[in-house]
């Protein structure tokens, strides 16, 4: 998009449930970084909601915690896993969208998979890496 003065904001438009998808994720990453370098600015948003809204939303840290636990005891969640939880907590998908952001999590819908980001050499993850 071009403004009337000339500046150039990209606008990326996602459903609410994808915003946090993995490959959502490594999209918005580059997209920051390009316009960052160029000086453009960017978006990304459900039409309703930006990105940013899901940093700063309120939700359940024990939501969080729990989700936490059982990916450090499995190692990643299914639906099923993850259903277990989220129904124990009575949550919908923005949580799940402000949890994955948050903890950088790496989270894919279909099929419906949730883990952490790998490490490499004790190093704390990457974005978009593993």
């Amino acid at each position: 998009m071009i403004l009337s003065d000339g500046r150039r904001v990209y606008v990326e438009i996602k459903p609410l449930f994808t915003m946090a998808e993995d490959q959502n994720v490594c999209k918005w990453h580059a997209l920051k970084n390009f316009c960052e370098k160029n000086g453009f600015g960017c978006l990304m948003t459900t039409g309703t909601r930006s990105i940013n809204h899901y940093f700063e939303q309120e939700y359940s840290e024990a939501f969080e915690i729990d989700i936490l636990k059982a990916l450090d005891e499995a190692g990643s969640l299914s639906w099923p896993e993850y259903n277990k939880i989220k129904t124990q907590h009575e949550t919908f998908i923005n949580d799940l969208c402000t949890i994955v952001l948050k903890n950088d999590l790496k989270f894919n819908t279909g099929p419906f998979h949730l883990e952490r980001r790998c490490k490499t050499a004790g190093l704390a993850p990457s974005p978009c890496q593993c």
